[in-house]
C-alpha cells in the first residue's frame, strides 16, 4: 500500500523554482521527492554534527594559538630573567635589606597596576599597537593637513 504524504505549500524563489523544474526533468524524479530529500539533507543530524565539529575545531584553533602565545610569553620572561640576573651586581647585606624593601613596595604597585588593566579590560600589547599604528599625520605631516 503506498504511503500517503502531507501536502503543503512553500514559497521559493524564482530562480529555485527554475531549477526545480529542471532538474526532475533530467533524473527522471518528482519534484516532491527532490524537496523532500533537500529537507532531510538540511535538517539531518549529520549536518548538525558537522556544525558542532566545525565549531570545535575553531576553538582547537584558537586553543593552540593561546597556548603558544604562553609559550612565547613564558620563553620571554625567563629570557629577560637571564638576562636580569646576569648584568645585575650581588649586593651588599645592608643593601639588599634595602632592595627588599624597595621591592616590596614596588611589587605592590606592580599587583595594582596588573589588576587594573585585567579589570579594565586594557592591555600593554593592545597599547603598544594602538601607538604603533600609523595615522594620517604620520603620512602627510599635520592633522591639518591629512584632512585635505
Amino acid at each position: 500500500m503506498k504511503q500517503v504524504k502531507p501536502k503543503m505549500n512553500v514559497r521559493v524563489l524564482p530562480e529555485t523554482l527554475q531549477m526545480l523544474d529542471r532538474h526532475p526533468r533530467r533524473s527522471g524524479v518528482s519534484k516532491g521527492s527532490v524537496v523532500d530529500a533537500a529537507i532531510a539533507h538540511y535538517c539531518a543530524p549529520e549536518r548538525q554534527d558537522d556544525a558542532v565539529l566545525e565549531r570545535l575545531n575553531q576553538h582547537a584553533k584558537r586553543l593552540d594559538r593561546i597556548g603558544r602565545d604562553q609559550r612565547i610569553t613564558a620563553e620571554m620572561i625567563a629570557l629577560f630573567v637571564r638576562y636580569y640576573l646576569s648584568v645585575t651586581p650581588a649586593l651588599s647585606e645592608e643593601a639588599q635589606r634595602l632592595a627588599k624593601q624597595t621591592g616590596a613596595k614596588r611589587f605592590e604597585q606592580f599587583i595594582e597596576r596588573v589588576t587594573e588593566r585585567v579589570r579594565g579590560g586594557g592591555g600593554l600589547t593592545a597599547e603598544v599597537a594602538e601607538d604603533l599604528t600609523p595615522t594620517a599625520a604620520d603620512f602627510f605631516g599635520t592633522e591639518k593637513e591629512a584632512s585635505r
